[in-house]
């Protein structure tokens, strides 16, 4: 599962998204507050995660997505990051299952770190190159386009 936080002072656009993010992908969300990024990685680890999502912001709107795992002894950025172009979610968050299927080449399926749904009755997440869509059933329910980069 994974553990979603913010860079320090969201805005409320970039808290929004991520509730959006938490609720879609069934993960944890707590906001960063003061926390430095190695208090952020005890409070994971502390909650049995072992992939932390970051999202960073730029101009009071989410602008990155990085991950990070945990090692043996050690948290590790991972690569591709994702630079966010633009976003678009509900304005209310809609009743969804509690399955998520990725359709997504494995290194980025790979960031992710969810398990295979069990049944039929899942939301899909289709990721390519340049955008990230959320569907449920025959309905988008939010649309993400990005910007693959990996570290020089």
């Amino acid at each position: 599962m994974l553990y979603i936080t913010t860079s320090r002072k969201p805005s409320n656009r970039t808290r929004s998204f991520c509730k959006f993010l938490s609720h879609v992908l069934r993960a944890k969300y707590e906001g960063r507050g003061k926390k430095s990024v190695d208090e952020i990685f005890e409070r994971a680890a502390q909650l049995g995660f072992r992939r932390v999502l970051v999202v960073w912001e730029a101009n009071g709107n989410p602008a990155r997505l990085s991950f990070l795992t945990a090692g043996r002894a050690e948290w590790k950025w991972l690569s591709p990051e994702l630079r966010i172009r633009g976003v678009t979610m509900p304005t209310k968050l809609p009743r969804l299952p509690h399955e998520i299927r990725i359709t997504a080449a494995p290194e980025i399926a790979e960031l992710f770190d969810l398990p295979e749904p069990l049944g039929d009755d899942y939301v899909e997440l289709k990721i390519t190159a340049d955008e990230m869509v959320f569907s449920y059933g025959k309905k988008q329910i939010g649309k993400i386009t990005i910007k693959m980069e990996r570290p020089a």
